[in-house]
């Protein structure tokens, strides 16, 4: 029975993915607000690891933790299509795999070096509930950037200009073929 909570955290993320996915088609969730919605509930259930006492709840703090996890991959590239559009979604989605990496390369030592410093799992984990915490203030703010920026796309005489989710269509005149003709 043990042995289920090493494999249980993987499956149950597998199906978040999934979850997280099928609530999109609701209409009034964004994937912005299910990344913070898991991205939320991930740092308060890292922020509890310190009642985690025995087995069990270590075992029920890495299911649940796998769950909200799990919201945040299915979520990036719907969220960067959302803000930057079809035509950014490459190379906005390439750099934000790129800063994962240091990420991923300094996360370990400096959660290590929490631990050595205060002899407690409880810091490292606090310390990733607030980072996880400063990253839905920073995902929030992501609506009110965008659209007060006005964006221009030319294309075939024609100038969109979207603004506060209205779009204006202005007709451009062709002014080269009138110079030359």
């Amino acid at each position: 029975m043990k042995y289920v909570c090493f494999y249980l955290p993987s499956v149950v993320n597998t199906l978040a993915r999934l979850l997280a996915g099928a609530l999109t088609n609701i209409p009034k969730l964004t994937p912005l607000l299910i990344c913070n919605i898991g991205t939320f509930i991930c740092a308060i259930i890292l922020f509890l690891f310190s009642f985690c006492t025995t087995f069990w709840t270590l075992c029920a703090f890495a299911v649940s933790l796998a769950v909200f996890v799990g919201f945040f991959p299915p979520m990036q590239p719907l969220m960067v299509l959302d803000y930057l559009g079809l035509d950014r979604l490459t190379s906005a989605f390439g750099l934000i795999t790129f800063a994962k990496g240091p990420a991923a390369i300094f996360g370990p030592p400096i959660a290590g070096n929490l631990y050595q410093l205060s002899q407690s799992y409880s810091v490292s984990n606090a310390f990733a509930g607030g980072l996880f915490l400063l990253s839905v203030i920073i995902q929030s703010i992501i609506p009110f950037c965008n659209k007060s920026k006005t964006s221009f796309r030319l294309t075939d005489k024609e100038l969109y200009i979207d603004e506060l989710d209205c779009i204006n269509k202005i007709e451009v005149t062709d002014t080269a073929s009138d110079i030359e003709g």
